[in-house]
C-alpha cells in the first residue's frame, strides 16, 4: 500500500468547529447526522480493518454539504444585520445553490454570480432554487469580485466561501 504524508499538517492552525453551529443545524427541519456507508470489500482490498464513506448526497435536501456553511453563515450574519433582504454570492455551482436554498427558506432574495464557464445545468439548478443568476463574462475570480461589490449594497449581504470576511469564516465553521 502507498501512503502520502502532508508535512505541513498543522491541526492547531485550524479552530475547532463551533458547537453553536452544530446545535443550529440540528434544529433545522430535515437535519440528520451524516450517514457513514461501510465499504468492507474496499477495506479488504486495501488491507485495512474498516473503511466508510461519508455520504453527503442528501444534506438538508441538497446533494452536497455546502448548505451547512451557507445556512450557518446566513444565521450568524442576520443576527448582526437583521435588515438584510438579499443574499449575494459567487459560485462555481454548489455554494451558490446552497446560498439560494437558504435564502428561499428564510424569505430572502438571492443573487448568485457565476463565471462564464459554469455549466448550464448548474445555472439552472441555482435558478430553480429561486435565485437571480448573473453570468459574469470572466473567471470565477471575476465573479467573486462582482459579488463582493453587489454584497456591499444597502440591504445586501455577501455570503462568501472564500476570503477573510465574517461570513467566509462562518461558511467554513458551518
Amino acid at each position: 500500500m502507498r501512503s502520502l504524508v502532508n508535512d505541513a499538517f498543522a491541526p492547531d492552525a485550524v479552530p475547532q468547529p463551533s458547537s453553536e453551529a452544530r446545535a443550529f443545524h440540528a434544529s433545522l427541519p430535515g437535519y440528520r447526522p451524516t450517514p457513514l456507508r461501510p465499504l468492507p470489500s474496499l477495506a479488504a482490498e486495501l488491507g485495512i480493518d474498516a473503511l466508510a464513506l461519508k455520504d453527503e448526497s442528501a444534506r438538508l435536501g441538497l446533494p452536497a454539504f455546502k448548505v451547512l456553511g451557507a445556512s450557518w453563515a446566513t444565521e450568524r450574519a442576520l443576527r448582526e444585520q437583521p435588515s438584510v433582504h438579499t443574499l449575494v454570492a459567487a459560485s462555481a455551482g454548489n455554494h451558490g445553490r446552497a446560498v439560494a436554498r437558504v435564502a428561499a427558506s428564510r424569505g430572502l432574495r438571492c443573487r448568485i454570480f457565476l463565471p462564464a464557464r459554469s455549466a448550464a445545468a448548474r445555472r439552472q439548478a441555482i435558478a430553480n432554487e429561486g435565485a437571480d443568476v448573473v453570468v459574469v463574462d470572466g473567471s470565477y475570480e471575476d465573479a467573486v469580485a462582482e459579488a463582493r461589490v453587489a454584497g456591499a449594497a444597502a440591504g445586501c449581504l455577501e455570503i462568501a466561501d472564500v476570503g477573510d470576511s465574517g461570513p467566509a469564516h462562518w461558511v467554513i465553521d458551518g
